[in-house]
């Protein structure tokens, strides 16, 4: 788990970058705990928008943050 993870609840309500599958998409972090982030890829995107649970386990193997806003 990368040193950004140690503290996940911080992350609540906040904007972040993350890369998924070589992907990097802009989600908004609406649940933060010590399994998983539930976040909402695409805020306010209409269509675009979908909520995904990014786990910690896999952190950083299928995904890692890149940026928070």
């Amino acid at each position: 788990m990368s040193q950004m993870l140690k503290d996940p609840i911080s992350l609540l309500h906040k904007h972040i970058t993350f890369s998924f599958e070589h992907k990097e998409e802009y989600a908004y972090v609406q649940i933060a705990n010590t399994e998983f982030l539930g976040v909402l890829i695409n805020p306010k995107q209409g269509d675009k928008e979908f909520y995904a649970e990014l786990y910690l386990e896999d952190n950083p193997t299928l995904w890692y943050i890149v940026e928070i806003h």
